[in-house]
């Protein structure tokens, strides 16, 4: 039998007598996958894509969110709090397990409870209220009104309402300071300051603990293995074990042990009513700060890794309530904070390691798993051979990015990983960068034609990563392919990767992609500009022109002998980058080469003509998703100085003049550094008309963009074919 490369990650573990056949568990999404509104049951198209899932290999996958209590997710998928769920719904939910399980996965679903955070009823949007009677209908963050005859109903067939006020653990007015970095709270918006918080009594705890007993009933009744109750993130029972918001004086507040009661009580309403053969998980966030990027904390008593030790040794003294921890970490409800949440790349991989090694070393009984940035198998392999974890958890990696992800990693090909990026453009805009596939298309016949291109030739022109992955696409429809890369090595402007220590994800895409082309048999010609005469030599049926755009000039006058570069010269060549370092433009590129250079220990002046930089992100929806305050961060870490609403007017020798509120201002630089953007190369396309029946250019020689761009436009450009 073959070794295998990750043998501890792919070593199988049984929890009340089910067998989890890996140690790669699959975290819930939110909305991505809607129900079919009658019932809140699943549709066909989710249960394939659930099917998809578990066939890429994962041990145990896991449907969106539910609610508890009607209205209490954020997002609530399915209606498992129906008082007398239909046989439809059931239904739906035993076929997903069935999906499930036919392809060797174990199959749950979760639930959610937002607590403090909450909705509830107001006068301009009774059916579905948002957090604050302030925030617009289209920021209220949950799934679409529904039709009333879908609201789910209790046992007597009263359709459920959104409560009338916020509950909590105390009677409670929150106060939540303005962190520094989020643009919701800047604006007045996601702020929760004011908000009444009302203390539930004894009778509506229980309330709650039954509602929740019947919620997980129903799930096993409909075949699943087990739930996940989500915990984390400030919700469900967060708030309880918080000096923040637990002020009681009676047996659920006061001392730590007391602060966990609640939770227990639930847990144990849970195990009564479903029994010893139901595996319960539970997630939680150890830390909730945006630790290690800052120390910068906006609440008292936000919880911390020690907080999470001694929730879980509470739980720990009641062996057989809980089977598996999830350690996560930030708060959903601040942006700055839910940056750890949703981690982009200037947070480490597997950030959140040491704290779930720390739970695992204090707790006998429950098995302990790890969320956030966990996208590279060695990493994951050597977290469970360590005894650092017993599961690592997945959400973007395995249910947008590459569901396939556990079945490469096991076959050895962590090359033809689609490695998630952490971009969070699948929450801001709907999309992937590295899978252009759309995620919830259900077979492979929709995903991909069925015409026969077998014996055709595709030359490729330009090997950046919209010319390697539409070489990767035609091989993989049976294409005989060529790739012409002008440079001796292949990435286009993907190789600054090799230079900025942060981008080590995107780096390892990059390498990745090199790596499989050239195994599944590409034609690569490195340090050859192809030439007309070339392209027209290899007798093609198809020519991709993929050759990349250029830096557009700074549209201001500059002296001769200034030392300027565009960002990507200035990573590939960094002898040329001097001590004092002027970035011109304060988008992504702009801020991301500031923060390099900051890091790399120059004296940087980012320099944006927008009163605003990172403007892209600054709609309130884009930026708790789309991580600006995470720049914001990174900017004051590496000492950059930021100039908001300054015009570049001219570049010298000696440095840049720009023009605010009227008055001319200079910043001294030996290094200017234009970031103002790229340009199209039209004639690329041009230049090798009629070289091929077919002649398609795509990517930044069409339209500069981003790496996602690209590699959808490589894919509808080869499959179309």
């Amino acid at each position: 039998m073959t070794e295998l490369m990750y043998p501890k990650l792919f070593s199988p573990i049984t929890i009340r007598g089910k067998t989890y056949r890996n140690r790669i568990l699959v975290s819930p999404l939110g909305a991505e996958i809607p129900n079919e509104g009658e019932g809140g049951k699943m549709s066909d198209q989710a249960i394939s894509f659930y099917r998809s899932v578990a066939h890429g290999g994962c041990a145990r996958v896991c449907s969106g969110e539910n609610d508890v209590i009607y209205g209490g997710a954020v997002h609530g998928m399915y209606a498992f709090c129906e008082g007398n769920p239909t046989e439809p719904f059931k239904d739906s939910f035993r076929r997903y397990a069935q999906a499930c399980h036919e392809e060797g996965a174990l199959a749950f679903t979760s639930f959610s409870h937002m607590g403090v955070f909450g909705r509830y009823r107001n006068e301009e949007h009774s059916d579905m209220p948002p957090v604050q009677p302030d925030l617009p209908l289209e920021m209220m963050g949950s799934m679409p009104p529904m039709p009333p005859e879908y609201i789910p109903k209790d046992k007597n067939g009263v359709p459920y309402q959104f409560p009338d006020r916020i509950y909590g653990p105390s009677d409670m007015v929150i106060e939540e300071p303005y962190d520094g970095y989020s643009r919701m709270n800047a604006t007045g918006m996601g702020d929760h300051s004011g908000t009444k918080v009302y203390g539930v009594t004894v009778q509506q705890m229980n309330e709650f603990a039954d509602a929740f007993a019947h919620c997980a009933s129903v799930a096993k009744e409909c075949g699943l293995d087990g739930i996940v109750i989500h915990s984390g993130h400030g919700f469900m029972f967060a708030p309880w074990i918080s000096e923040r918001f637990n002020h009681r004086t009676d047996e659920y507040g006061g001392s730590f042990e007391n602060r966990c009661r609640f939770p227990i009580m639930v847990l144990q309403r849970i195990r009564d009513a479903v029994g010893e053969d139901f595996i319960l998980e539970m997630r939680w966030s150890a830390e909730e700060a945006a630790y290690p990027i800052t120390q910068h904390k906006a609440f008292d008593h936000m919880l911390t890794v020690d907080d999470a030790v001694r929730f879980f040794q509470e739980l720990d003294k009641h062996p057989g309530l809980l089977d598996v921890a999830h350690i996560s970490a930030g708060l959903h409800y601040n942006a700055l904070y839910n940056s750890r949440t949703i981690s982009n790349f200037y947070y480490p991989e597997g950030l959140n390691i040491e704290s779930a090694a720390a739970v695992k070393a204090a707790v006998k009984h429950i098995k302990v798993g790890v969320v956030g940035g966990m996208t590279d198998p060695a990493l994951c392999d050597k977290a469970v051979a360590e005894g650092k974890v017993d599961f690592v958890i997945m959400a973007r990696q395995l249910l947008i990015a590459d569901p396939s992800f556990p079945n490469k990693a096991r076959d050895g090909h962590p090359e033809f990983i689609n490695t998630c990026q952490r971009c969070a453009d699948c929450r801001a805009n709907g999309h992937c960068t590295v899978n252009p596939v759309n995620f919830m298309l259900a077979s492979d016949a929709e995903r991909y034609p069925q015409k026969d291109v077998s014996g055709k030739k595709l030359v490729v022109v330009g090997g950046g990563i919209g010319g390697m992955k539409a070489a990767e696409y035609a091989a993989f429809r049976g294409f005989d392919v060529v790739l012409f890369e002008k440079e001796v090595e292949l990435g286009g402007i993907l190789r600054y990767t090799d230079h900025d220590r942060f981008k080590t994800v995107l780096r390892r895409y990059k390498d990745n992609v090199a790596a499989r082309i050239a195994e599944m048999g590409v034609d690569i010609r490195l340090g050859h500009a192809a030439t007309r005469e070339d392209v027209l030599a290899e007798n093609a049926d198809v020519v991709i022109v993929a050759t990349g755009g250029a830096a557009a000039d700074l549209p201001v006058p500059c002296e001769a002998g200034a030392n300027v570069l565009d960002a990507t010269t200035a990573y590939l060549e960094p002898e040329r980058v001097g001590q004092n370092v002027a970035v011109i433009g304060a988008g992504l590129t702009g801020t991301e080469a500031a923060i390099h250079w900051g890091d790399q220990g120059r004296d940087v002046t980012l320099i944006s003509r927008s009163p605003q930089i990172l403007k892209k992100f600054g709609t309130p929806m884009a930026s708790p998703f789309a991580s600006a305050e995470t720049y914001l961060v990174m900017l004051e870490n590496t000492g950059v100085d930021v100039r908001e609403g300054y015009a570049c007017v001219s570049v010298s020798k000696d440095g840049v003049t720009t023009k605010h509120q009227g008055e001319e201002v200079f910043f001294p630089a030996d290094t200017v550094i234009n970031a103002s953007g790229m340009r199209a190369e039209p004639d690329a396309k041009q230049s090798f008309g009629g070289c091929a029946p077919v002649v398609q250019a795509i990517g930044d020689c069409v339209e500069p963009k981003f790496v996602g761009d690209a590699t959808y436009a490589a894919y509808t450009a080869v499959m179309a074919l």
